[in-house]
């Protein structure tokens, strides 16, 4: 491998790490391989219940991310999704200071209609001398700006703003102003469709305090921004108080649903499906955390079973979306191939996939499309 191939093989999108490198980030440093695609003809749900995914998993930018991604062998394990068209966002998330989404995840969320949001975080001690040294008034403007002009860059939609850590009490303004800013310059740098949407973990006074509801605590913030995050420790019982709290907005509280079961009703992993069905119950949305589980705890196990299996369970609580641009063509690769004698996986060589695979056929891990169960007319959806 050489020349064009080779440059094309080292670049890596990366997370931004201090405030220093978030202040002197330059667009002209960016690879164009890093570049994902454009969202074309978007067709939101605004005013109807969404499902968001926020995708953690082994810190993120992952070697099935690279360019050229990843020998599968008993090393690897990576998540393959293809359940896109049950979803509406995509959160790449990292515990990086400012966690930009790599370009086969734009690419796969863009081509199937989806909105991708890269992550704001700040935690613990760190995280609240950062936010001391970064919540004046010049600093915001600063930040939001570049904020901006990285998701313009690299194509994707927005920000989850995800704060655990004390806020001292004469920033609280400049939070807000950093929130109600940066909203706003989304929207008008990217358009309707742009999301900020705010992780419940910070009160309006500045403490960590996760509230796992939407109340007086975390109104303002939720008031700000395009959508709350709600924490997974919540109750049942509570969600249609949640539901009545958010008034027309109802659609803008995401109510989150952690697979690994942390705190969460139901217990999390295939019982997801039991916190979605409260949320839905009350016409609220859901965050769903962490879907890698079924990659991190099931290792060296058939991944598109287990992915089947867990959505399976999902699809009475979830719309789907249409196809938005013509003509289709794809080849429905998840980005599995064959090379020589092994198998490889590339995020960035994820095609368009079907809605609706009636029983028998599917991806199949080691294959590069769909195995059919033999000749005839077989249905699938887009």
């Amino acid at each position: 491998m050489g020349g064009d191939e080779e440059i094309c093989s080292m670049a890596r999108t990366q997370p931004i790490c201090t405030l220093q490198e978030l202040l002197q980030w330059n667009e002209n440093e960016v690879s164009r391989e890093l570049i994902g695609e454009k969202l074309e003809n978007y067709k939101g749900r605004r005013g109807n219940r969404e499902t968001l995914l926020c995708h953690d998993m082994r810190g993120g930018y992952l070697p099935e991310e690279r360019l050229e991604g990843c020998v599968i062998n008993e090393l690897t394990n990576p998540y393959i999704f293809f359940h896109w068209w049950y979803i509406d966002i995509f959160v790449y998330f990292s515990h990086n200071f400012i966690t930009i989404p790599t370009v086969g995840w734009i690419n796969q969320a863009h081509q199937h209609g989806v909105l991708i949001l890269g992550t704001f975080i700040t935690e613990w001690k760190d995280g609240e001398k950062l936010c001391a040294e970064l919540f004046d008034v010049e600093t915001v403007v600063n930040v939001v700006m570049n904020m901006v002009k990285i998701a313009k860059k690299y194509n994707f939609d927005g920000w989850l703003i995800n704060i655990e850590n004390k806020i001292k009490e004469d920033c609280l303004e400049s939070l807000a102003l950093f929130l109600q800013l940066l909203t706003d310059e989304m929207r008008f740098a990217i358009g309707e469709r742009s999301r900020v949407i705010w992780y419940d973990s910070v009160t309006v006074n500045g403490e960590l305090k996760w509230q796992n509801d939407l109340n007086n605590n975390n109104l303002r913030w939720f008031n700000l921004t395009n959508g709350i995050f709600l924490n997974y420790a919540w109750e049942k019982g509570n969600l249609k108080n949640i539901a009545s709290r958010a008034k027309q907005r109802i659609n803008d509280v995401y109510v989150g649903v952690d697979c690994f079961g942390r705190g969460c009703h139901g217990g999390g992993g295939w019982n997801c499906y039991e916190a979605f069905a409260c949320a839905r119950e009350n016409n609220l949305s859901v965050a769903l955390f962490a879907p890698g589980w079924i990659a991190e705890n099931f290792l060296h196990r058939d991944i598109i079973m287990n992915s089947l299996r867990f959505w399976d369970r999902l699809a009475s609580l979830v719309s789907s979306h249409p196809v938005i641009t013509l003509p289709v063509h794809t080849k429905f690769s998840v980005g599995l191939f064959s090379d020589n004698d092994k198998t490889r996986f590339k995020r960035i060589s994820g095609e368009l996939q079907p809605f609706y695979l009636a029983s028998g056929f599917f991806p199949q891990s080691g294959a590069a499309s769909l195995i059919l169960p033999g000749p005839g007319l077989h249905k699938l959806t887009f």
